[in-house]
């Protein structure tokens, strides 16, 4: 059997968990692959759909050719140039179910691959053909709530931007509608129950089979250290550390600002250190917060340092389908004080950190306090990771699960 994991992008929490799971069948002696738009220099393993992406000549025709669909408003085009009217006013992250890729024509997808394994695809396939075209088993991990809009990607931005983008945004979700709704070769992976209710609720996916699976982490990768070996090698200081970590850390919906807030309202917060690390814009220079912003870390050696040398780590985010972070840290025996939402909501429990009963900076404050008083024990933590999302346990599930969607297809084609 022969795997082909799709996504746009080769970063990303949707493409570290695509390639964890591709890394993991090989491992275990499965044929897979990962194929995304194009790479970066960080992941060589996965292979680009636009392999002269770079080159002088490709750039020139890729962006005559955008300039002729964009001017006469042909296709997609009219599309770009409606969206590009309205961010400029009102900005937030947005994305396309259509591009002028035809990722059904790549050879991985029309020959090599027996099963086509969607992760985060927007502005890469083309919902109207690729559907159409493709007749194969197709998995689909929602790694977000995409699929309840057009082209946006947190409840937040629909309820503050829909009056807005209206008009594109209820032309996107036809056009998604209307390449979905009938496809019965399509098995939908929810990451956590609460995901599973959204997609659920969605009446174009609604008659699909739902299966909930969370992402893999490699419990390997992330160990239990000593924390004040690990503070040494990496410079910080001996105060409570309280670590945040996100692609990007200036992305509203990860709560970056509430969790400056609540430290704001602890006494004496000038005892804690807030490490932050990920991809940000500008450093916040507040002089009453001790903040050390690291900046993204792709080595997970360090990054398993850093974990490790945090007293706890702060998920303050108000939209996740599953947070690799919280595992990540979980696996390294640190826990984790989070807003409830997504799979975080069904790991934690009183022996590896606690949930909040709100989204709120003063309740986030309150549970942080606490959370630095109590003296965890980080195998008790890492070991409720490790006894259920790790490799050697999802592996298996994963594979019970392409097996018999691809029985079924033999079965009804």
């Amino acid at each position: 059997m022969k795997i082909l994991h799709i996504s746009t992008m080769s970063k990303g929490g949707a493409f570290l968990a695509a390639n964890r799971l591709n890394d993991a069948l090989i491992a275990h002696n499965i044929e897979s692959k990962i194929l995304v738009l194009e790479t970066t220099g960080e992941n060589t393993n996965a292979i680009p759909y636009l392999k002269h992406s770079n080159s002088f000549l490709y750039k020139l025709f890729y962006k005559l050719k955008k300039s002729i669909l964009y001017r006469f408003k042909i296709g997609i085009g009219k599309y770009w140039r409606k969206h590009d009217s309205i961010r400029e006013k009102e900005p937030c992250i947005y994305s396309f179910p259509i591009s002028t890729f035809r990722v059904e024509n790549h050879q991985l997808v029309k020959q090599w691959a027996d099963i086509i394994h969607l992760h985060w695809c927007n502005n890469f396939i083309n919902y109207p053909t690729f559907f159409k075209c493709i007749n194969k088993p197709i998995v689909w991990t929602f790694h977000d709530i995409s699929f309840k809009y057009g082209g946006f990607h947190f409840d937040i931005d629909f309820k503050r931007h829909y009056q807005a983008y209206c008009e594109l945004e209820d032309a996107l979700f036809k056009i998604k509608e209307k390449a979905l709704r009938n496809k019965s070769n399509i098995t939908l992976l929810a990451l956590s129950k609460e995901i599973k209710h959204e997609i659920e609720s969605v009446s174009y996916l609604s008659n699909k089979q739902i299966i909930l699976l969370p992402n893999i982490i490699n419990t390997k990768d992330f160990i239990v250290l000593d924390k004040q070996e690990c503070r040494k090698y990496l410079k910080i200081v001996n105060k409570k550390v309280i670590i945040f970590v996100s692609e990007n850390v200036d992305t509203e919906s990860k709560g970056l600002n509430d969790l400056k807030i609540a430290v704001r309202g602890i006494f004496n917060n000038d005892d804690i250190l807030l490490c932050i690390v990920g991809n940000f814009i500008k450093k916040d220079n507040s002089n009453d917060l001790n903040l050390l912003y690291t900046g993204k870390i792709s080595d997970s050696n360090i990054l398993n340092m850093y974990y490790s040398a945090a007293d706890i780590l702060v998920v303050p985010s108000y939209q996740e389908s599953f947070s690799l972070t919280t595992f990540e840290s979980m696996s390294c025996g640190t826990p984790v004080v989070a807003y409830p939402c997504g799979a975080i909501t069904e790991y934690i429990n009183e022996n590896n950190g606690i949930l909040c009963k709100t989204k709120d900076p003063n309740e986030l404050k309150k549970c942080i306090q606490k959370a630095l008083s109590i003296n965890y024990n980080p195998y008790l933590i890492r070991n409720h990771i490790v006894n259920q999302i790790n490799p050697e346990i999802l592996v298996p599930k994963y594979m019970l699960l392409y097996n018999k969607i691809e029985k079924d297809q033999l079965l009804f084609s």
